[in-house]
């Protein structure tokens, strides 16, 4: 090719092929040489050949992400920068803004490469939890009732530590900040005297201040003398704690004996897994289940869990939530295309699940039937009539005929069955959220009926899926498929 500074392309370095980007280009050498690098791994390399990009690899998102180290990182004395490049080096980052297409970041777990400077600012805001959309891990570190509890992850006990070190470094104990106001991130000294990042909720008439501590969830009443600038280093890093609120529950004020059984099985420390239902603000609604697959809500008095719900009325209380896809360009496989508006996708990774979930379904032998016709929205196990099979599903309405409409909520079809092939889905058959995500075309136009083929050669085919916004758990999106918007395929462009 010629012309091609800046375009992207193929190149062989090393025996293999990588997509890259050129940077320079010197025409008049015998042959013409290219220094190029590689969007996927950031190698660099001179050759005398770019070769055109296939058109199916076009629409993959790029799997480097391009760094660039904050100013208030530094490399230690004595470390080379060739230490950061190994390949086997693990690094935790957090993403503190952007310049000329790269991330900048501020280093939080590569203690022993990097060290942080001095300087402090005051007012800043912290990034909040990450917000996870998928069965999550966690470790409780603070509980106050059902609807405000918080948790951490294990791997971020290295995070949590560091943060420890620039704080005892880097905190001046005998210059405490003043004009302290709501809202203010700071740091601050705790009952223990160990100094924390917090966020001021109130300030009180005597010399006091009402402390929220961001990484574990806590709230202490401070003295202003022991409230300090946070190191700047640190108003980046993303709280460390996720705040929780059970979902399904009754409405507040909860009985003593309630309060007292969450903090009980919600003590410090306890292993819990955390399925997002969805989120009021920074605060996740979520189906909570501890080590064995336990309900957290069974667990609290008044709460009717799962079980007794079906000793009432025959029909599971159990829900299983919906999946949630990352930002930006993936490659998916679709499982089921009904229309423009509904297409049902997976991640490959869901493999193992849906057989896991699959040997669960054919080896219950326990299961108790449905009684009475459930409420359109009702969980259950449905046993496929066309495929002779058990499917976690949900009821979607009554047919004239008696028959239950479902939709198998690990693949997106649907099928009529008579109330005798439905059973109650098992709490622990609830864990892990529905494994197809339900996609609408993003661009709403008349589309052709002669492109039906189209959406039906779709099922089982990769595609790449850039979501756009999400409306209740369908995900609004961009899909390319063989190279080309799959809008312009279905109005036959």
């Amino acid at each position: 090719s010629s012309g091609i500074k800046q375009s992207t392309g193929l190149f062989e370095h090393d025996g293999s092929f990588y997509r890259g980007r050129v940077r320079t280009t010197t025409p008049d050498a015998t042959p013409p040489t290219y220094t190029v690098y590689s969007v996927d791994h950031g190698v660099v390399a001179t050759v005398t050949k770019v070769y055109d990009i296939p058109a199916t690899l076009c629409g993959e998102r790029v799997c480097g992400i391009p760094c660039t180290l904050g100013d208030e990182v530094e490399v230690k004395e004595g470390v080379s920068m060739e230490a950061l490049c190994n390949p086997d080096t693990q690094l935790s980052v957090a993403i503190c803004g952007g310049d000329a297409g790269k991330n900048i970041v501020s280093v939080i777990s590569g203690a022993t490469l990097f060290s942080t400077t001095t300087t402090t600012s005051s007012g800043d805001t912290s990034p909040m939890y990450p917000k996870p959309t998928t069965p999550t891990s966690l470790l409780v570190s603070f509980t106050v009732s059902p609807t405000e509890f918080y948790g951490q992850r294990a791997e971020d006990e290295t995070a949590l530590g560091v943060v420890a070190e620039i704080l005892e470094k880097e905190v001046m104990r005998e210059q405490p900040l003043g004009g302290v106001t709501a809202g203010t991130v700071v740091a601050a000294a705790a009952s223990d005297e160990v100094i924390y990042r917090g966020t001021v909720i109130t300030v009180n008439e005597g010399e006091t201040a009402m402390i929220k501590f961001v990484d574990y969830g806590f709230i202490e009443e401070v003295p202003l003398t022991s409230i300090y600038t946070l190191p700047s280093s640190l108003t980046t890093v993303p709280v460390l704690a996720l705040p929780i609120c059970l979902s399904d529950i009754p409405e507040e004020p909860f009985s003593e004996e309630a309060l007292t059984a969450t903090a009980e099985v919600l003590a410090e420390n306890t292993a819990i897994t955390v399925t997002p239902v969805t989120w009021k603000g920074e605060v996740c609604v979520a189906m909570v289940t501890l080590e064995g697959g336990a309900d957290v809500r069974r667990k609290i008095p008044g709460f009717s869990g799962p079980e007794e719900e079906v000793e009432k009325s025959g029909v599971s209380g159990v829900r299983v939530v919906s999946s949630r896809l990352d930002e930006g360009a993936q490659s998916l496989y679709v499982s089921v295309a009904v229309n423009p508006t509904e297409i049902y996708v997976q991640k490959e990774e869901w493999t193992q699940d849906l057989e896991e979930i699959s040997t669960q379904l054919e080896s219950d032998a326990t299961a108790t039937p449905l009684t009475s016709s459930p409420a359109p929205g009702t969980f259950c196990v449905a046993l496929s009539a066309e495929f002779e099979a058990k499917y976690r599903a949900q009821v979607i309405s009554t047919n004239p005929d008696g028959t239950i409409l479902v939709r198998y909520c690990d693949y997106g079809n649907s099928e009529s069955l008579p109330l005798s092939n439905l059973s109650v889905l098992p709490e622990s058959l609830a864990v892990k959220p529905a494994l197809a995500v339900p996609c609408c075309l993003s661009e709403q136009k008349e589309w052709s009926p002669s492109k039906d083929g189209v959406l039906a050669g779709l099922a089982e085919q990769e595609v790449t899926v850039t979501p756009v916004e999400w409306k209740d758990d369908v995900c609004v999106c961009q899909i390319t498929f063989e190279g080309a918007n799959l809008v312009d395929k279905l109005m036959g462009m």
